[in-house]
């Protein structure tokens, strides 16, 4: 579910709704598709995404997104997500499940993933 303009939402604009609704469904092949990136757009801050990876929502989260705001560059580049602080609290908890990246490199070459995006991703 994404409230993002231009795309659909079903009345789901909270990621706390939507993981209740999941966890209410209950069947094993749907789960939560956690975009870090969206949230944090729609005005969630680093500590709420955090503790949205608290008690039973862990089970329910099956596949993180990431990309830094505002303009959806490198996890490691500047801008308004603490990565460090995301990933460490994910660690924390045992996330086990998958993490995309899905963003634009700021440089404008065509490798995928910079030296120093790898090197921060190494650290977790």
């Amino acid at each position: 579910v994404s409230t993002q303009s231009g795309h659909y939402c079903r009345g789901l604009n909270d990621p706390r709704e939507t993981l209740m609704l999941v966890q209410d469904i209950c069947v094993p092949n749907i789960a939560f598709q956690f975009d870090v990136f969206h949230l944090s757009m729609l005005g969630e801050t680093d500590e709420q995404i955090a503790d949205l990876f608290d008690g039973c929502n862990l089970h329910f989260i099956k596949h993180v997104q990431v990309a830094q705001t505002p303009k959806r560059n490198e996890v490691n580049a500047e801008g308004g997500v603490d990565y460090r602080k995301i990933f460490k609290h994910m660690i924390s908890r045992r996330y086990s499940g998958y993490v995309g990246l899905e963003y634009t490199p700021q440089d404008s070459s065509d490798r995928p993933c910079s030296e120093e995006t790898l090197q921060f991703l190494s650290e977790f």
